[in-house]
């Protein structure tokens, strides 16, 4: 059962990270085009030095320069829950592997020893 849980989680987890990064991708790609101008606003009762009740003014809009940090935080998430998933079936296989040939040599020796008893 831990197994299971372990795996699923694994799973489920590279699941919702990818989908994080395919967003983040996206996000960032749109930060590298040009920003194309919005909607013209009204400026009402502004002037140069006091905006009055107008829109506020943007700034010029620039890429976060972190982004590229971002995206290889997550796909190195991603690599190792990838690989903690792949060490827990790993391990699920050899402790099948060694119970199943506990469970040969237990029967070997249980039918030797009733042969023993029986002769």
């Amino acid at each position: 059962a831990d197994f299971q849980q372990t795996v699923t989680d694994h799973r489920l987890t590279q699941m919702i990270l990818k989908k994080a990064h395919e967003r983040m991708s996206q996000v960032f790609a749109l930060l590298q085009e040009d920003p194309q101008p919005g909607a013209a606003h009204i400026t009402t009762s502004g002037n140069h030095t006091d905006p009055g009740n107008g829109p506020a003014r943007f700034t010029k809009y620039e890429q976060h320069s972190g982004g590229s940090r971002v995206l290889r935080m997550l796909e190195e998430v991603m690599a190792d829950s990838k690989k903690m998933e792949d060490e827990a079936i790993f391990s699920e296989q050899d402790a099948q592997s060694a119970y199943e040939n506990l469970m040969k040599e237990s029967n070997s020796a249980i039918a030797a020893y009733t042969e023993k008893i029986s002769n």
